[in-house]
């Protein structure tokens, strides 16, 4: 998805950011992308004026924040509803129960559900979307938890 940087030096300029899932967030100039070092790129704003602009994480959410020129950070959306944020913690406490594996698949379902919930679908479909990722976790966590207890028997 493509968020628009609302900034004053950018108004004839279309300034955004493409976020997809999990890689890394790419700065769009007028559509096209912009070169840059480890999040950190210059531009020339609307008077022809070089700026820095950096994107920063904004973990745990999805969406990096925006420095542009050394101001203070720029939301690219609103924050995520309390639920949302409930909804993404469900499956890390496969993190508590299963240690690294139960951590990468609750970490991986968290980002899912941070991921749905920053898409343009019904409040509805974003948390049956939400809770199927939760259950998903913890069924691939205890196949995988089973597979290995099997093997060890064996052994």
């Amino acid at each position: 998805m493509e968020y628009r940087v609302d900034h004053p030096g950018f108004r004839r300029q279309a300034l955004t950011v493409f976020v997809n899932g999990l890689s890394s967030p790419r700065l769009l100039l007028d559509g096209a992308p912009v070169e840059g070092r480890r999040q950190v790129y210059e531009l020339l704003d609307d008077a022809g004026q070089a700026v820095t602009v950096t994107l920063k994480p904004g973990f745990p959410d999805i969406l990096p924040k925006v420095i542009v020129a050394g101001e203070p950070a720029l939301a690219l959306a609103p924050p995520l509803p309390w639920y949302a944020w409930a909804l993404a913690a469900l499956p890390m406490t496969l993190m508590v129960a299963g240690g690294a594996l139960g951590g990468a698949l609750g970490g991986l379902a968290a980002a899912a559900t941070m991921i749905v919930f920053r898409r343009d679908v019904s409040t509805p479909t974003k948390v049956v979307v939400s809770l199927g990722s939760s259950l998903a976790a913890s069924v691939v966590y205890f196949v995988i938890a089973f597979l290995m207890s099997l093997a060890l028997a064996q052994a």
